[in-house]
């Protein structure tokens, strides 16, 4: 597993290493402050550099991210969403959520 950091480059932010349930909260923690910062813009999150060993706790995350960008009034966009996500959302029912932030 890489280290947990999100890289800013081409006007969006890659998110790398694995979100699982041991680091889902010090991503959470990380992230309060891009949000902040990020306040009244778009935040584009990467995901093609996400770990491979990332699970079902990033969904949990991302709703966090949802809940942080209605707070800071952020346009929240994630791109190359990781299929292995997607098929957990799918399962989950959580797809409507999320189905307006995928692009």
């Amino acid at each position: 597993m890489g280290p947990l950091a999100f890289l800013h480059r081409d006007n969006m932010y890659y998110v790398t290493g694995a979100i699982d349930f041991v680091t889902a909260p010090a991503w959470l923690y990380a992230s309060r402050a891009l949000f902040v910062a990020q306040q009244g813009q778009t935040l584009t999150l990467n995901f093609s550099e996400l770990a491979m060993s990332t699970n079902s706790a990033a969904l949990a995350l991302m709703i966090e991210w949802i809940k942080l960008a209605s707070a800071h009034q952020v346009t929240l966009r994630f791109v190359s969403f990781p299929a292995s996500l997607l098929s957990i959302a799918k399962a989950s029912g959580m797809m409507d959520l999320l189905r307006d932030y995928l692009s």
